[in-house]
């Protein structure tokens, strides 16, 4: 059972039982919805990942995108911890549509024709390499792109 169910179950016994009243809510703060963004980009890079671990026929690409997806995990695990310690404070309306805004915004970045036709130029740029210049080259393909990449270094969640 999620978090959310717990709190709806228990607001609902208590306001049956007239010993409660409705919880006030307080807006979330930008890192709230910051880490929510960032929970729905990498709910869809891990899935991806998996998908194409699975896929992959070279033993060598399978292991990468397996560490990858697994690297993904890790920081969806981190950045569930520190939001469900908020749930009970913020309003969740804002949460889920952050959620699905970073979802909305991997799933474009990743099957964006012209986003694809951009970053093409970049390929020659090692992957294990010089990842700010990769990321320089990068950045012009979409706006979308800086705000996925601050879901990879989650030094901003206190």
């Amino acid at each position: 059972m999620t978090i959310r169910g717990l709190m709806a179950g228990a607001i609902v016994v208590l306001s049956l039982s007239g010993h409660a009243e409705v919880p006030s809510f307080t807006p979330p703060s930008d890192t709230d919805l910051h880490a929510a963004y960032c929970v729905g980009t990498e709910e869809q890079e891990a899935a991806w990942e998996s998908a194409a671990a699975a896929a992959a026929s070279n033993p060598a690409t399978s292991d990468f995108h397996w560490r990858t997806a697994a690297t993904a995990q890790t920081r969806l695990q981190r950045l569930h911890h520190y939001l469900d310690r908020r749930l009970a404070f913020i309003k969740m309306m804002d949460i889920d549509a952050a959620t699905k805004r970073g979802s909305t915004d991997e799933q474009f970045i990743a099957a964006d024709p012209k986003v694809h036709a951009c970053a093409d130029k970049c390929r020659y740029f090692p992957i294990n390499g010089n990842a700010a210049a990769l990321k320089q080259c990068m950045a012009p393909c979409d706006e979308r792109l800086s705000k996925i990449w601050s879901c990879k270094n989650l030094s901003w969640l206190p």
